[in-house]
């Protein structure tokens, strides 16, 4: 199964459960020490009914967010605000339509190679920075095409007299062989 992995709040260790493993009873202190880490665990998984609802809801919060910095606690609470008001509208119409109209950007973004967050990211269209960005790289391809035939020159010169010998002698092969 396929899953989205986030990060909760960091986990320690109880003082007691270290004093009652360092004290002998480490059946004890292991038992509690599984159950707090269970705790954390059901503290940030999130459920949803697959996949694909799962990350549309991702996006919707991403953007709703709109790149704002969350903790990590607010961050849960509104994915878990998301995930209720899924379960409360996922049979009007409208917010199919909206969970259909998610899932086809997601799709776009991913044929073209991106994420949601690689959209975020992307410059402004037709501005000054993607035009310079764009000859900078131009430039640098050049750059890098010029260089590399420079090195690859030497071993075309040495390589090139023995394709054409042995063009020649397949073809002279091939006339023999016809005959």
């Amino acid at each position: 199964s396929r899953v989205i992995c986030d990060v909760g709040t960091p986990f320690e260790c109880p003082q007691e459960l270290l004093d009652l493993y360092n004290g002998g009873n480490r059946r004890e202190a292991y038992e509690g020490f599984m159950q707090k880490v269970k705790e954390g665990m059901e503290s940030v998984t999130l459920t949803a009914p697959s996949f694909n609802v799962l990350s549309r809801l991702r996006t919707a919060r991403r953007l709703y967010q709109n790149g704002a910095e969350l903790k990590s606690h607010d961050y849960l609470t509104l994915y878990r605000r998301f995930l209720k008001g899924y379960e409360t509208w996922k049979d009007e119409p409208e917010f199919d339509n909206l969970m259909n109209d998610i899932g086809n950007y997601l799709d776009h973004a991913h044929s073209i190679g991106l994420d949601d967050k690689g959209v975020r990211d992307l410059p402004i269209r037709n501005s000054c920075y993607t035009w310079l960005k764009t000859w900078n790289q131009i430039w640098l391809s050049l750059f890098v095409i010029l260089i590399l035939f420079v090195i690859a020159l030497p071993g075309l010169i040495l390589n090139y007299p023995i394709y054409f010998l042995i063009s020649r002698k397949v073809k002279k092969e091939v006339k023999k062989a016809l005959v």
